[in-house]
């Protein structure tokens, strides 16, 4: 029998003890000083024993109810302390020496349970070199009530780790203690601090990329203009004068010569893209302007620009017009020669914004390229008009004010290829079709 089971027993005996103490004690001055009073002696003496018996029956149902609800209680504070995950230390704010420690708290600092109990703090404290131990003291010590802060500790053989404490001023039989609850951060912050150093990498690298990249593809566009100059010098100055073989090598010499001199011009205003100030536009408005600028090419290649009436969208007007101006460049570039172009111009609401969709009746473009021709000077065949750089432009472009482009394969037979360009929705809440 334990010592919490045996207390009801040992309270209700010694109450028992007492009470025939006190009856025994009672009778005898009673029958002392009161003449004849042997016989009602005899009577209280009886109701006396069972007064006792009664009264240390009932205080031993009463003290066990109360031991068996502090053994409750004392399983339930085991099951949340000793057996919870969450590791957990109690100490004493006056030595500063660990009172109480449950399993997770010993497998976090690498000791067994028994090496933590008793064990002074600044033991566990793995501060940088040289600090002072007093603001640590204050701190375990604590002024407030409650006290969150990362620590770095030491486990048991010395590896530092790196813990979020949040503890709690608390009363442990009558002595100022803290419970403190240790959350071990080492493996994130390791990983947050990997993760910044190589974003600044990162940014570094991006940032020296397009330094070299913008000087680079400025400073070749001077000799390559001297080179196209002087080539096309030599073709100007003696063809027809040699042989048919010199005329063909100049004719290609000036030919890469120029294709180059482009590839470098479409670098450099690649590189250079950079985002403007994002307005409320009226699609509409752009597309009015587009059909008027490219009124006399849209006529001489028979072509037929249409569209519906469109939205208001947020981002910088000129880069919307470019982005525009690039698609119908390129269904232009690209149009079929059996048959006159048409470019359908639509948009409808999706969430979150708008989707405006270019439809053509041109070549097109096969499935399985039409992501590859937004890479940069990604072109079908080599010998298609253009440089490459139309659709990566505008997918940079979109991308700065958080919308994107993509090709999709047509719905009709006839149809040459569909692009989709996708744009946020106003933040103030005006977009709305007109």
């Amino acid at each position: 029998m334990n010592r919490r089971s045996s207390a009801p027993l040992v309270v209700a005996l010694a109450y028992a003890l007492f009470g025939a103490i006190w009856i025994l004690v009672s009778d005898r001055v009673a029958a002392v000083l009161i003449p004849g009073a042997a016989a009602l002696s005899v009577v209280q003496t009886f109701k006396g024993w069972l007064f006792v018996a009664g009264s240390a029956a009932l205080i031993w149902a009463l003290v066990r109810l109360w031991v068996d609800r502090l053994e409750r209680t004392a399983r339930h504070y085991s099951m949340l302390f000793d057996s919870s995950p969450q590791a957990m230390l109690i100490h004493d704010l006056e030595r500063l020496t660990v009172i109480e420690a449950n399993e997770a708290a010993a497998l976090l600092l690498g000791r067994p349970v028994a090496g933590l109990v008793g064990l002074d703090l600044r033991a566990l404290m793995n501060p940088a070199e040289g600090a002072p131990l007093a603001p640590w003291k204050a701190r375990l010590r604590g002024d407030g009530s409650d006290d969150r802060g990362l620590w770095r500790l030491s486990r048991g053989d010395g590896t530092p780790i790196e813990v979020e404490i949040h503890s709690r001023a608390v009363d442990h039989a009558g002595r100022p203690a803290r419970l403190a609850l240790l959350t071990d951060l080492t493996a994130r912050l390791t990983a947050e601090r990997g993760q910044r150093d190589a974003l600044a990498r990162l940014e570094r690298s991006d940032s020296e990329w397009h330094q070299v990249s913008a000087v680079a593809a400025h400073d070749l566009q001077e000799p390559l203009r001297m080179v196209v100059s002087y080539l096309q010098l030599l073709d100007r100055r003696y063809r027809g004068r040699l042989d048919e073989d010199a005329d063909t090598y100049i004719g290609f010499a000036v030919e890469g010569a120029l294709r180059l001199k482009g590839l470098v011009a479409e670098l450099a205003d690649f590189i250079t893209l950079e985002a403007h100030p994002a307005r409320l536009v009226d699609v509409n408005a752009v597309m009015v302007e587009l059909v008027r600028r490219l009124g006399p090419r849209l006529e001489e290649a028979g072509a037929v620009l249409e569209f519906e009436t469109l939205p208001m969208v947020e981002i910088a007007p000129e880069h919307l017009r470019r982005v525009f101006e690039e698609l119908i460049d390129n269904a232009l570039k690209f149009r079929d020669p059996d048959r006159p172009l048409r470019v359908a111009v639509s948009a409808s609401a999706i969430h979150g914004g708008w989707e405006i969709a270019f439809a053509d009746n041109g070549k097109g473009v096969p499935p399985d390229c039409q992501e590859r021709v937004f890479g940069m000077f990604r072109r079908l065949h080599p010998a298609e008009p253009g440089l490459g750089a139309g659709l990566p432009t505008c997918r940079k472009l979109l991308g700065f004010y958080g919308g994107a482009i993509r090709m999709a394969r047509p719905e009709k037979a006839d149809q040459g290829a569909i692009v989709f360009l996708t744009l946020p929705s106003p933040a103030d809440g005006a977009t709305r079709q007109r």
